[in-house]
C-alpha cells in the first residue's frame, strides 16, 4: 500500500467526520431554538434577499411558522411551476416553498414536501 495514498485517505476520513460533526452541531442549534417565535421582519428580509416575489412573500408570511424561515435558496427562481403539475420538495423545512408551489400547481396539482 502506498503510504501517501493511505495518509490522504486518513485525512479525507478525518475531514468527513469533522464535517458531520459541524453539520450536526448546526442542526442541533436550530432544533434547540425551534420552539421560539421568529421574526416576521427577519423572515421577509431573507425572502427578499433570496429573490422571492412580493406575491410569494405575502402568501406565506402570515403563517406563524414562516417567521422562523431560515432558507438558503429560492427554487422558484429556476422552476416554472404550472397548474396541474406535481412537485417534490426535498428538504422542505418549514414548508415555505411547498406552500408557494401549491398555489402555483392549483387544485389539479400536487405538492409533496
Amino acid at each position: 500500500l502506498d503510504p501517501h495514498f493511505a495518509a490522504t485517505e486518513a485525512i479525507a476520513a478525518d475531514d468527513a467526520e469533522k464535517s458531520k460533526l459541524e453539520t450536526q452541531k448546526a442542526y442541533d442549534g436550530v432544533g434547540a431554538t425551534a420552539h421560539l417565535p421568529g421574526s416576521a421582519v427577519r423572515a421577509k428580509s431573507i425572502l427578499q434577499y433570496l429573490g422571492y416575489s412580493q406575491d410569494d412573500i405575502d402568501s406565506v408570511i402570515g403563517s406563524g411558522d414562516a417567521y422562523n424561515f431560515q432558507g438558503v435558496g429560492n427554487p422558484h427562481k429556476h422552476a416554472s411551476i404550472q397548474p396541474g403539475e406535481s412537485v417534490l420538495d426535498i428538504g422542505s423545512g418549514l414548508g415555505v416553498d411547498s406552500f408557494i408551489a401549491s398555489r402555483k400547481t392549483g387544485k389539479d396539482g400536487m405538492v409533496v414536501g
